[in-house]
This record gives structure tokens, C-alpha cells and sequence, in this order.
């Protein structure tokens, strides 16, 4: 009788598993379905059986990158109390977290890339840890999927603000500002606010609206997560 999904997970985070894992992860897409893998991790093993997952190329991808994600997962787990404390929060209900993986899964279905797996994983463990709670990393993780892995270089940079002058080179940014992860700084535009309740026009801001400057920042929204992903 196959483990349920929550168990299997649990299983996978053990000490013992680390090493296999991270080797497994570095694999070639022709050795993923390796009966060895099948006996040593057993997510991957309760994911195949339970879904009947064969052996066609998007398979075996779709199985490499839910190593990535178990192998991200082991290793952003700080030290062996905090990996019987998240082997416990598994144990301690069950249902709810098959649910949990389930969706995980469908995402990590979806991710093309072996980049995108890694994200998830650090937005569960933030998860785990009560950074955000399950809303939340539903909303970031749709987003994780929607970003060009060049966005992200630019949403977890240390930068506080981005400088672009008509708005050359700001692809990335504006897809960031698309999913609410960056703003224009309406503060530094040519109307600001006059400290008495209204706006004015000053020399800078006419001279920033000259050479069509604009410039953006992140949201509280986008710099939760780039501090999730860092």
C-alpha cells in the first residue's frame, strides 16, 4: 500500500536522504526513472505510483524537478531540530498537507525550468516557518510562474529604486509593475506634492520629465518575496 503524500514528504526531509538526493538532482533526464531513486526517495516514489508516471521525457523532467524542489527544500533546513519540526508538522495532519503537495506538485508540473522548482521550494519553507501564510504562497507562487528568470535577478536585487529614461531597457521592470511586484514612484514624477495638500511642479521634476525619467520601486508585496528568494 503506497505512503500518502504528506508521509512520503516527511520521509524525504530525514538526514539519511540528503546525499541521494542532491546527487539525484544533478542527473541526466535518462536516468531519472532509475529504480534506485524509486527505493530511496520515497516522494518520488509515492508520486509515481499514485499518478502512474512512465518513463516519456516530460516524465522524467517533471520528476527531476520535484528532486530539485525535495533537494531545495533539504537544503534550507537550518539543522536537525528544525527537521523534526517540519517532519512533525506533516505527521500532525496528514490530510491537510496531502492537499498542500498536491498543488504543489501541479506547480512544479507547470514550471518549464529547473530554476522555478528552487523558488517554490524556499516560498514553503517561508510557509513552514509562518513567514507567510498559504494565501500567500499561492499568490507568489502563480507569480513565480508567470516571471522571466531575468525579472527575478532584478526583483531580489539590494537595489531600492530603478532609474530608466524612456523607458529603454525597462522591459523587465514594467512585467515586474504587471504583477504588482514594482510601482512607479509617483512621488518622484514631474506633479509632487506640496506639503500643504496639493501639488506643484519644481525645476527638478520638470527636468526629470525632459529626459522622460521614471522611477520604480518595489511594492511590499515584491519585496516580501525577493527577501523569501534571496
Amino acid at each position: 500500500m503506497e505512503k500518502s503524500l504528506s508521509t512520503a514528504f516527511a520521509d524525504s526531509l530525514k538526514e539519511e536522504s540528503v546525499a541521494c538526493i542532491g546527487e539525484y538532482a544533478e542527473i541526466g533526464l535518462d536516468a531519472v526513472m532509475d529504480d534506485g531513486i524509486l527505493k530511496d526517495i520515497p516522494i518520488v516514489s509515492t508520486a509515481i505510483a499514485i499518478y502512474k508516471i512512465g518513463s516519456s521525457i516530460k516524465e522524467r523532467h517533471n520528476l527531476k524537478k520535484l528532486l530539485i524542489f525535495i533537494n531545495e527544500i533539504n537544503n534550507g533546513i537550518a539543522d536537525e531540530g528544525k527537521r523534526k519540526e517540519y517532519q512533525q508538522k506533516f505527521q500532525s495532519n496528514e490530510k491537510f498537507r496531502n492537499r498542500e503537495i498536491e498543488y504543489l506538485l501541479v506547480l512544479i508540473d507547470r514550471y518549464v525550468d529547473y530554476d522555478k522548482p528552487k523558488m517554490l521550494a524556499k516560498l514553503y519553507l517561508a510557509y513552514l516557518d509562518e513567514v507567510i501564510i498559504w494565501e500567500e504562497l499561492t499568490m507568489y507562487a502563480e507569480v513565480v510562474d508567470r516571471f522571466l528568470l531575468l525579472d527575478c535577478k532584478f526583483l531580489i536585487s539590494e537595489a531600492d529604486a530603478y532609474k530608466t529614461y524612456r523607458n529603454i531597457g525597462a522591459e523587465p521592470i514594467l512585467r515586474l509593475v504587471a504583477l504588482g511586484l514594482m510601482v512607479e514612484d509617483i512621488g518622484q514624477t514631474l506633479l509632487v506634492d506640496d506639503g500643504h495638500g496639493g501639488l506643484s511642479i519644481t525645476s527638478t521634476s520638470m527636468e526629470r520629465s525632459k529626459r522622460k525619467e521614471r522611477i520604480y520601486k518595489k511594492t511590499e508585496f515584491g519585496e516580501k518575496l525577493a527577501t523569501i528568494l534571496r
